[in-house]
């Protein structure tokens, strides 16, 4: 009961940090990214204080409410009064959200938009160049969050390796995760995949904006002039699908950084984790290829991504854990990626994988060249 109130309460009030930046700003791109950087920089703060318990860091979990959900011990010692925090921030937050939107006008919001140049840039004349400045804001945001838990993960690693020096039990724990090299290569390598699986959220919404672009009407107005329909689409998936390899190669590097000021040294280390995060992209691109197929097809169920995202999570993460022996996991494409730098690397599954990312494009971009737009 303890536990399942303190989640109930994390999600309370996260509803209304929502709520907030949603009043905040008219768009709904922007509320979202405000939201979720307040969710990621609180977890941060939370994973940080967890991992510091060596340099007297364990203060910092009582600044994130995911610090007292875990700080209610509701499996042992049964902390009832971690919860005020969270009421607290409810009962302050609450009145924000309900005050900011008696007063603000409806259809905008609070923070007035910035207005824009008189004249375009001249490097705005492509395509590509359009949907680079469109996206750039969402990449960058992502850019800084990647970097920030590879960060978090590095500085863990020569504190896992402690521990798994004086605790055989948990090190078996790791094993059965998967891999069969060093107990530490196999953490990283689950991390890694998790971490993929939070940038094929990126590569699934920056894909959506195709959808986004022709709903509000603004594609129409380049698609009857000179731009071909292929180019445009192609121009916002170009940045989908580079920007995906971008924060994975960011994932490899902070990790492989963070570890090498732990005293681990050789290019050939964080060459392994680069390569690690790199061998997830074509998992992550197949997440994406499910919004190129309905935005190609039926664009008005576009957003029926989102479910399939959610279910490549929950067979790749929660039913492994629950059903050990299942072989429904195998339904989501990260399963399949080799664990490096835990295991030896086995290049047919990413050849398929690939191929079936490559494939889901062209059929997409196929039905969106023959349809009508909306």
């Amino acid at each position: 009961m303890l536990s399942g109130l303190a989640l109930a309460l994390i999600g309370v009030a996260f509803a209304f940090v929502a709520a907030i930046c949603g009043e905040l700003t008219a768009s709904s791109r922007t509320a979202r990214v405000m939201a979720g950087s307040v969710l990621g920089i609180l977890f941060m703060v939370r994973a940080i204080g967890d991992l510091g318990a060596d340099a007297g860091r364990t203060w910092m979990t009582w600044l994130s409410p995911f610090g007292w959900a875990i700080n209610t011990q509701a499996f042992g010692a049964n902390r009832w009064y971690a919860l005020i925090p969270s009421v607290v921030l409810i009962v302050v937050l609450a009145p924000i959200a309900f005050a900011i939107d008696a007063r603000r006008d409806v259809g905008s919001g609070v923070l007035a938009p910035r207005a824009g140049r008189a004249h375009a840039r001249a490097y705005l004349r492509s395509p590509l160049s359009l949907a680079w400045r469109l996206q750039r804001g969402t990449l960058i945001a992502w850019s800084i969050f990647v970097v920030v838990c590879g960060e978090v993960v590095g500085s863990s690693l020569e504190a896992l390796r402690k521990m798994l020096d004086s605790s055989p039990q948990f090190k078996e724990w790791l094993l059965r995760l998967g891999g069969s090299g060093a107990a530490a290569d196999v953490y990283v390598s689950v991390i890694i995949s998790v971490m993929a699986m939070f940038v094929a959220g990126y590569a699934l919404q920056s894909s959506l904006r195709l959808h986004g672009e022709e709903d509000a009407g603004r594609a129409e107005p380049l698609l009857v002039a000179s731009v071909p329909r292929l180019r445009w689409a192609a121009s916002h998936l170009v940045v989908a699908w580079v920007g995906s390899a971008w924060l994975l190669l960011l994932l490899g590097l902070s990790i492989g950084a963070s570890d090498m000021r732990n005293g681990v040294t050789g290019s050939g280390h964080i060459a392994a984790y680069v390569g690690a995060s790199l061998v997830q992209l074509p998992a992550v691109l197949i997440v994406a290829v499910a919004a190129i197929l309905l935005f190609g097809f039926v664009p008005r169920w576009s957003q029926l991504a989102w479910a399939v995202y959610a279910l490549v999570i929950v067979v790749g993460v929660v039913l492994p854990e629950a059903f050990p022996n299942s072989r429904v996991a195998d339904l989501s494409p990260f399963t399949h990626i080799p664990r490096l730098p835990g295991a030896a690397m086995s290049w047919q599954p990413v050849a398929w994988l690939t191929a079936l990312a490559v494939a889901g494009l062209v059929i997409g971009l196929a039905g969106f060249r023959r349809r009508d737009l909306r």
